[in-house]
């Protein structure tokens, strides 16, 4: 058990990628920076209404690199994003281009929204 002040060895290890987030009519889009990232190296995770973003760089292995230099070409990415109540889970979506993840947030339409009506 870590103390609430002490950051974790596995948090330590990622950086909090930069991203944005653009309100739509009918979604919100969430975009997440992870340069030299490929779609390999992407793991997206629900937890509850708790969005994960996982990435990890992996760097190109070339003949002449020492280890040092393979250490700082390595990059491990991780962002958490609670979600709004009145994301429909069952239809996020997301692609990546050119280093750039869009992670589509769709709003549930009125009366869909996890709920539990008292007769």
């Amino acid at each position: 058990h870590q103390p609430a002040n002490t950051p974790s060895s596995e948090a330590a290890s990622y950086r909090q990628p930069a991203f944005e987030c653009r309100e739509r009519a009918r979604r919100i889009d969430l975009d997440v920076y992870i340069p030299g990232v490929d779609e390999d190296g992407v793991d997206l995770e629900l937890q509850g209404r708790q969005l994960i973003v996982k990435a990890h760089k992996r760097p190109p292995v070339l003949p002449n690199w020492q280890a040092a230099d393979l250490g700082r070409a390595q990059r491990e990415y991780r962002l958490n994003v609670r979600l709004p109540k009145w994301v429909r889970k069952d239809r996020i979506s997301a692609d990546l281009d050119d280093g750039v993840l869009s992670v589509h947030l769709p709003r549930a339409q009125s009366g869909r929204l996890d709920e539990i009506r008292i007769r």
